[in-house]
């Protein structure tokens, strides 16, 4: 739970950073959200749902040896792909507003992979059960 409540906190941190530091203007289409309070980079909707979706993954697929473990893949693709599309299609961010989000995500969700080390605990288990065999 640490992991992912630091992601979440994480991300939405950089990315009021980010969007006030950078401040741009929205793209000059109709827009079906109006009067959004932040700037159009990054897309937090974006970073937020793959930092959520893949911190998810990290976690479980290590942890689990059933099949069914492959199955987090699906929304961790799926869903990104679906906020993407529905953040541009509302004319809420220009196509590079994106890809800044999965850059700034992808790079926040490594950072604290590594700093948190939330599979850690399994390389011990390994260890402890190849030394019983």
């Amino acid at each position: 739970m640490v992991f992912l409540l630091v992601l979440a906190i994480g991300e939405l941190t950089l990315f009021l950073a980010a969007a006030a530091t950078i401040g741009r203007d929205r793209p000059d289409v109709p827009q079906l959200d109006p009067h959004l309070p932040t700037s159009s980079y990054p897309s937090g909707h974006l970073a937020a749902t793959i930092s959520l979706y893949a911190g998810i993954v990290l976690l479980v697929v290590p942890r689990t040896r059933a099949w069914w473990r492959w199955l987090t893949l699906v929304p961790a693709v799926v869903m990104p792909l679906l906020v993407a599309t529905s953040r541009l299609y509302r004319g809420e961010h220009h196509p590079t507003d994106l890809i800044g989000s999965v850059v700034m995500a992808a790079l926040w969700l490594t950072a604290t992979y590594l700093a948190i080390r939330p599979n850690a605990d399994l390389g011990d288990n390994r260890v402890a059960t190849t030394e019983a065999a």
